[in-house]
């Protein structure tokens, strides 16, 4: 696996026959290619220079689709995440300053059914963190969410929440 130094974390490459689960799909050996070092690259800056803006556009695409909630279940929904909006977005912004430095990336390229070009970029700590779920004790691994990169439109944000087909 190729693999790009950084001072704070590394960036690997994957090879085209790395198998890719994303979400549980298999994305066929035939739709996958290994992104050059330039993509790489190219993927990793601006990740991190859009870094808020995905974060805040995937809270604001989760909070604008009411389906499963009743109207007046909604407008409760809604109203609180506009009262705390500003206040997520400010821990956003002070979280990052550190935090995307805690990870290596890994990245698989594949095409959509479109042909357009795709990098997968999963994260993995240097010290694992694990946060607090709920009160029986279940915990989660503290890591940034699963970011796909279209190259051929420029467009980058969380897997499943993108603006094109993943």
């Amino acid at each position: 696996m190729d693999s790009i130094i950084l001072k704070h974390y590394k960036i690997y490459i994957a090879p085209q026959d790395c198998e890719i689960n994303f979400n549980g799909k298999k994305i066929s050996p035939l739709s996958r290619f290994k992104p050059s070092k330039i993509e790489a690259e190219e993927t990793d800056s601006i990740y991190r220079s859009q870094y808020v803006s995905i974060r805040i556009h995937q809270l604001d695409k989760q909070y604008s689709d009411s389906a499963g909630y009743d109207s007046n279940e909604w407008k409760q929904v809604k109203d609180s995440y506009q009262s705390t909006r500003s206040e997520v977005i400010s821990r956003i912004k002070r979280k990052e300053k550190y935090y995307l430095e805690e990870f290596d990336r890994f990245l698989w390229g594949y095409k959509n059914e479109y042909g357009e070009k795709l990098i997968f970029i999963q994260f993995d700590p240097h010290k694992p963190k694990y946060f607090s779920v709920d009160g029986n004790g279940e915990s989660l691994l503290d890591t940034p969410s699963i970011i796909v990169y279209n190259i051929s439109k420029k467009i980058i944000s969380m897997a499943g929440w993108a603006d094109f087909k993943e």
